[in-house]
């Protein structure tokens, strides 16, 4: 009964979520190529994936959202190869198994451990969420962000104080195109390109 009332309740937000971004999808009104191709090639990506199958078995108890981000974590990694992730969510050990079935090379940091804060600052991804013990590890990697890292904070829409923040990194000058999905936001940090936020139907 839980089960059918949570999975109820995932559809729904699901649903209203997709409505309000409807206009969103498929990559419209995305006029930078670069940013196109990460939509379609990554973030939206359909392909079945012959790893998906054999991690979903793994984490059969997983919830919906936790797997949908999951996913995207393996095709980001499978796409840009980064070496060094650090991992500071409540899903580290799923996460750090489809990462590493996308990029078989990942150094990983346990972004829990607080005497881990440089080793943080020096990889290449960061996933995090908005809660306040994290949002000092969030900034530290932002100063040190370099021209290929990328940062993917989740819950960007959990609270007012959450919301707050994303438009604070989208708005850092230290910060560049950004990508709002929702369930999560992706910020880059090359400034060869314009910085842009783009709302994407996840």
């Amino acid at each position: 009964m839980v089960n059918w009332l949570s999975s109820l309740r995932y559809w729904f937000k699901r649903s209203m979520v997709f409505m309000r971004r409807f206009t969103h999808s498929r990559g419209f009104g995305i006029q930078s190529p670069s940013a196109y191709r990460f939509d379609r090639e990554v973030i939206n990506a359909h392909h079945p994936y012959h790893a998906y199958a054999d991690l979903q078995l793994a984490f059969l108890h997983e919830d919906r959202l936790t797997l949908k981000l999951a996913r995207l974590y393996f095709r980001i990694a499978n796409a840009t190869q980064a070496r060094r992730w650090a991992l500071c969510t409540h899903r580290n050990d799923v996460y750090r198994a489809y990462i590493e079935a996308g990029c078989s090379t990942d150094i990983f940091v346990d972004g829990d451990e607080e005497s881990e804060l440089g080793k943080v600052a020096a990889s290449d991804v960061l996933v995090t969420t908005m809660e306040d013990d994290r949002w000092q590890m969030c900034e530290s990697f932002v100063s040190s962000a370099h021209e290929r890292s990328m940062l993917i904070v989740e819950g960007i829409y959990a609270s007012k104080k959450a919301k707050m923040r994303w438009k604070v990194l989208v708005n850092d000058e230290r910060t560049g195109v950004a990508f709002d999905l929702y369930d999560c936001g992706i910020v880059f940090f090359d400034y060869t390109k314009s910085k842009q936020l783009y709302i994407i139907n996840f």
